[in-house]
């Protein structure tokens, strides 16, 4: 069995450019390479190729973890997503794929225009963006097309900021996370990646899905490094404590950060980029996974656990119903939201520009 798949040209080609969307003068942690730099073609179903779908698709051996670590987390009465009073735990995961990186712009287009030429190509032009499918018995009919106005229903001053407006649609952006997305659409996304990869590989199917929770945060952990010290758990999916490396350049990219007499700290822009960056912006960990803190927070499968629905937590919890549990934090917050053992939730009807995806597959 191949333990890890090569990030590969693929049908969907990829405009990679790492200098769009950063500030000027900021430095680039990864200075990742290009890929392909050819010319996107529109994906239908006559051109999609199955094997696109194993690009970064990275094996992690199971085991045991401890889950939940976190640095004390002081969240705000009106903070609506960050859950505090995480209780540590024991925990285990069998071994499994997982993306190397957050579903793209182009991928999640890959599968908004194969709806769209399906529901062309039967005459039904009215539910164009309409994804059907059943899961358990159950048949679910969802329009997948991704919110293009969440970064200006969420900040109002990216109103005139092309990347916002542009951000989906644009070309230019391919290689930046899909964003705008629900918990039920990534879900569709994966069902279709399923279905679409086993139709030609019927002697090995596989699933794709999103991660459990508990096999995201070990993922994100990866391997402790043995070169320099380390805490007995890790915070972050990289040693220490701090956000910064040895050159003083941030490891992710995430928001504004506030000491104790409310001074500025860090900005947005001090990472290099002001909204999201590219999927592999930055350095990855051990296990080649990039942006496991920051960027965009991920959506995982699960719902969170009942302990957790106190007092301290009463804001989050009434903001969002049918909650599922969302991981890593992003380019909108600060580092406290980056702990590999901290903990979001969000509605999984609602979608944000703080909140995307990346899948696991299971043989």
């Amino acid at each position: 069995m191949i333990k890890h798949l090569n990030f590969v040209s693929i049908a969907l080609t990829l405009i990679i450019l790492s200098g769009f969307g950063k500030v000027a003068g900021a430095e680039n942690p990864a200075k990742q390479k290009s890929s392909s730099q050819s010319k996107n073609q529109k994906i239908t179903k006559a051109n999609l190729q199955p094997k696109m779908f194993l690009a970064g698709m990275q094996y992690v051996n199971g085991g045991s973890f401890v889950k939940g670590n976190t640095e004390k987390i002081l969240a705000s009465k009106n903070d609506t997503t960050l859950l505090v009073g995480i209780t540590k735990s024991k925990d285990s995961v069998a071994g499994f794929y997982i993306s190397d990186h957050e579903v793209t712009n182009a991928e999640y287009r890959a599968f908004v225009l194969w709806v769209r030429d399906s529901m062309s190509s039967i005459g039904n032009n009215s539910n164009s963006n309409f994804y059907t499918y059943s899961i358990g018995g159950n048949q679910h009919q969802i329009n997948i097309y991704p919110d293009t106005k969440i970064f200006q229903k969420e900040y109002s001053y990216t109103k005139d900021d092309p990347m916002a407006v542009n951000y989906f649609t644009d070309e230019k952006y391919n290689d930046h996370p899909v964003v705008g997305v629900s918990w039920q659409q990534a879900n569709a996304y994966c069902h279709w990646r399923t279905v679409q990869y086993n139709k030609t590989n019927k002697n090995q199917p596989v699933e794709f899905r999103l991660p459990t929770e508990a096999e995201w945060e070990f993922a994100a952990l990866g391997k402790a490094s043995k070169k320099i010290y380390h805490d007995e758990y890790r915070l972050y999916p990289w040693d220490g404590i701090d956000t910064r490396n040895i050159r003083g350049s941030y490891m992710a990219n995430f928001g504004n950060s506030i000491d104790q007499n409310n001074l500025y700290v860090k900005y947005y822009v001090n990472d290099g980029y002001f909204l999201p960056a590219p999927v592999k912006a930055f350095k990855p960990n051990e296990y080649k996974l990039y942006n496991m803190a920051g960027n965009v927070a991920e959506w995982t499968i699960d719902k969170p656990a009942e302990y957790l629905m106190n007092e301290q937590n009463a804001a989050a919890f009434e903001k969002n119903p049918d909650a599922r549990i969302v991981k890593g934090g992003s380019w909108a917050n600060g580092s406290a939201y980056l702990f590999c053992g901290g903990k979001e939730i969000f509605s999984e009807n609602k979608s944000s520009s703080r909140i995307g995806f990346r899948v696991v597959m299971k043989k």
